[in-house]
């Protein structure tokens, strides 16, 4: 699957000597909620007006291929701040959306995702869950189809 992105991006990465530095900008969203924004950094960063907050955590990209598209997240558990944020969303689906970003032009997200958190485990150290990718291009359209094993009283 291709990406288009920006020339400065390929030239960032394709170089062998850089002074950008790339950060990963993550949006813990759900319904009822402010979302919480979180950057891999040790400093805050803004972006499109959101101010990101520094938080240790390791996002595990998803593989491109077939199959289940998911990715890991494992976020540092020091502050109970985002425990009682995934406690809060219950059983209500927590989206996180991930965007890519260069230190030079913070508010352009070279490589956007949105998945949805499934799978959470809370210890005293660590938040983990499985973050899974949805592919609307995937999906059956329409969405529900009446066939006789779905629906069998309709037949």
């Amino acid at each position: 699957m291709s990406r288009s992105v920006s020339t400065d991006f390929k030239t960032d990465v394709n170089s062998q000597q850089i002074s950008t530095v790339f950060f990963t900008l993550l949006t813990l969203n759900y319904s009822e909620a402010t979302p919480l924004y979180i950057v891999n950094n040790h400093e805050s960063v803004t972006s499109k007006g959101n101010v990101f907050l520094p938080f240790a955590f390791r996002f595990t990209m998803p593989q491109d291929g077939e199959g289940r598209r998911s990715a890991n997240l494992e976020i540092d558990n020091v502050d109970r701040s985002m425990t009682t944020f995934i406690l809060d969303a219950g059983l209500v689906d927590l989206t996180v959306t991930e965007q890519l970003v260069r230190s030079s032009a913070l508010d352009t997200a070279e490589i956007e995702r949105s998945y949805v958190l499934r799978d959470v485990t809370i210890t005293r150290k660590v938040i983990r869950g499985e973050l899974i990718y949805q592919q609307y291009l995937h999906d059956a359209f329409p969405k529900l189809v009446k066939t006789p094993a779905k629906f069998p009283g309709v037949f």
